[in-house]
């Protein structure tokens, strides 16, 4: 099964979010940039999704620590937040954004999974 890295500060997203996703993949969970480099780190991930504003950092900042180690996944960020100057930062990273109020967004993030 895939390897997912979920990263958010928000628990109450968080947790319902591994829940369903543990249906197709093998998840773990970070809830801050600090905690995610440690993961990827050590673990072989496939795919992240990770939220945009945390506590410590921002998934921007993650996207540049996996750039540094050389690794090249499909990476995801979410955000509650339509700005088009946040889209177009994000797209410019090579990364995907996901509007984390869109209803579609596990059937979005399966799919992206999967093709990779």
């Amino acid at each position: 099964m895939k390897k997912i890295l979920l990263i958010d500060d928000n628990i109450n997203f968080l947790k319902p979010l591994s829940n369903l996703l543990q249906k197709n993949f093998d998840v773990y969970m970070a809830t801050g940039v600090k905690e995610a480099i440690q993961i990827l780190e050590s673990i072989h991930i496939d795919m992240i999704c990770s939220d945009y504003f945390m506590g410590d950092g921002t998934g921007l900042d993650i996207i540049k620590k996996v750039n540094s180690l050389n690794i090249c996944i499909p990476f995801i960020i979410l955000s509650g937040l339509e700005d088009p100057e946040l889209i177009q930062e994000v797209e410019s990273c090579h990364a995907i954004f996901l509007n984390k109020t869109n209803p579609e967004l596990l059937s979005k993030l399966c799919t992206i999974g999967y093709s990779e």
